[in-house]
């Protein structure tokens, strides 16, 4: 089997496990690595080969992150981030996205970087639409952030070469 034919089956197999975890309420994640290694060993691949095909430092990033900020999430730190954000800026609601940006390049400052600042971010601006009486895709209209700002800086954690 030639690397484009394999390709097209490992694309086609990864958009039907995205769609079957989707359906089933099952963690994609955890299914894509299992079909990966069957994918793998079935082009005779070692399974220590396959394994180093995954990113670990990423994996820890963006597994930390989760934790940290679904605990945040459940303790109610976000919620109250949300309300804080939206007093602070009381009737000038022009004001929250220029506070959502400004949360975003805090965000990716002292956090993972910009990446996982995405869905953390996320978060808050879920919550500051449901406070300012807002439906939630208004969240849509946040979407350029500080966090993508900190991506170029020179002191960036995860900015681009040649940037």
């Amino acid at each position: 089997m030639n690397a484009t034919t394999f390709s097209m089956i490992s694309l086609a197999v990864l958009i039907a496990t995205i769609a079957f975890g989707f359906m089933k309420k099952l963690n994609i994640g955890i299914l894509s690595f299992g079909i990966a290694m069957v994918l793998g060993m079935s082009i005779g691949m070692t399974q220590k080969q396959i394994i180093a095909g995954f990113n670990t430092s990423l994996f820890v990033i963006l597994l930390g992150s989760m934790f940290l900020f679904s605990i945040a999430q459940l303790n109610g730190t976000i919620d109250l981030l949300a309300k804080k954000t939206v007093a602070l800026a009381g009737s000038r609601g022009w004001a929250v996205p220029i506070f959502m940006y400004l949360l975003g390049f805090v965000v990716a400052i002292l956090g993972p970087g910009t990446i996982p600042g995405f869905g953390i971010v996320a978060y808050v601006r879920r919550a500051a639409c449901v406070c300012n009486e807002r439906r939630p895709v208004f969240a849509v209209l946040y979407r350029t952030d500080g966090r993508d700002r900190w991506r170029y800086c020179s002191m960036g954690t995860d900015r681009c070469c040649g940037h």
